[in-house]
């Protein structure tokens, strides 16, 4: 496995460094500036793109476990709150605790634990940038915002983005999967913890109409999916090194399915479903 380090300032710029257990060595794209400045066309679109946080409880409502909002349809995989007196009308007016634009495109869902707010977007020529962002969740004010270059294909459907994965937080840390099978753990604070580039580990990685499923935690692993027409696997990544502790094949093809974690009895399982099948893996082997 590749261990290649991007350093992100906390103004955005970023260092380089490498490390890892395999001596190869990833060649990502020169951190050149993108060309041109973007088109009156392009500004419109990006005008577009807020973050907008909707005010769950009132701003004096002290915070709680029960309202973090921590992976993809919140806690368990669940797309279900236990949160109770929530805004039923949102308008400039009503339900909007606070709202902040975002640099670039993003699909994908903010996640919310321990009072902060991490969303991920892209931006820049053939969306060649990739932020995290945090926020304070009840003031709405920017705490940090880091950027990686893109080490992957960036081609996908219009609709799409290069930020169509959701982060998934424990609170301590965040990590966020980019459709390019670019992986990076932040600190709470923004300290950079360790990045991977998964198509410079394994080049036949493919994106052909962008990924979207999101990694999940269970433990102290990172479950992450990369079902692709490439080579495909489920990986369970340690979530202080960023090796993998386990790492196992899956049938080639497209697929934006979120894994889900599963107690059986006192084992552990993820599920992770394809168009033909539903597969348990054990969550500290891998093992089908």
């Amino acid at each position: 496995m590749n261990m290649n380090l991007f350093s992100p300032s906390p103004l955005g710029g970023e260092g380089r460094g490498e490390g890892g257990d395999t001596g190869k060595r990833p060649s990502p794209s020169p951190l050149t500036p993108i060309p041109s400045p973007p088109t009156r066309g392009e500004r419109r679109r990006w005008a577009r793109y807020f973050l907008l946080v909707l005010a769950a409880f009132a701003c004096s409502a002290p915070f709680a476990a029960a309202a973090d909002w921590p992976q993809f349809r919140g806690n368990n995989g669940s797309g279900v709150s236990e949160e109770t007196g929530l805004p039923a009308k949102w308008s400039q007016t009503e339900g909007m605790r606070w709202k902040a634009e975002l640099p670039g495109r993003g699909l994908s869902n903010p996640v919310i634990a321990a009072g902060k707010v991490y969303v991920t977007c892209s931006s820049g020529f053939q969306e060649s940038r990739l932020h995290v962002l945090c926020f304070d969740e009840k003031t709405g004010k920017k705490l940090w915002e880091r950027q990686v270059w893109t080490t992957g294909g960036t081609g996908c459907h219009p609709k799409s983005c290069m930020a169509a994965p959701t982060p998934v937080t424990d609170g301590k840390a965040v990590y966020a999967l980019f459709a390019t099978a670019d992986l990076v753990c932040y600190e709470a604070d923004g300290t950079l913890r360790w990045y991977r580039s998964l198509t410079s580990d394994y080049p036949t990685i493919t994106n052909q109409v962008g990924m979207a499923a999101s990694p999940i935690l269970a433990k102290d692993l990172v479950i992450v999916p990369m079902d692709n027409e490439g080579e495909s696997f489920l990986a369970g990544i340690d979530t202080k090194t960023g090796k993998n502790r386990w790492k196992v094949e899956r049938p080639r093809g497209i697929n934006w399915v979120t894994p889900a974690l599963r107690q059986a009895g006192k084992d552990d399982e993820i599920l992770f479903q394809a168009g033909a099948e539903l597969v348990a893996y054990d969550l500290t082997t891998g093992r089908q």
